[in-house]
């Protein structure tokens, strides 16, 4: 494995829990949340709108799919790009 990815389980499942009953995200996302709380990350790559704004008011940095998209597009790594991302990264990059 690349020493820029690294497999991790989350430790406070309960914090999970809860984020999943009270911000009603999904486990994935509220494991990737407390996850990023957990090891101290600078950013979290995220795309539903409720694991985004509980992220920020955590204090992560968030960074969204259509933006990653949209930069890979720039830098021409991506040839195929559907014309709804640009408009989705347009909006998040304000």
């Amino acid at each position: 494995m690349n020493s820029w990815l690294a497999i991790a389980a989350v430790q406070n499942k309960q914090q999970v829990g809860e984020f999943c009953r009270t911000r009603l995200l999904d486990p994935g996302e509220a494991e990737a949340i407390v996850l990023a709380q957990e090891i101290g990350a600078g950013k979290i790559l995220l795309d539903d709108q409720r694991a985004v704004a509980c992220a920020r008011e955590l204090g992560l940095a968030v960074t969204r799919t259509p933006l990653i998209y949209s930069e890979a597009r720039l830098r021409g790594w991506i040839r195929v790009y559907a014309q709804s991302w640009t408009t989705c990264a347009r909006r998040d990059s304000g």
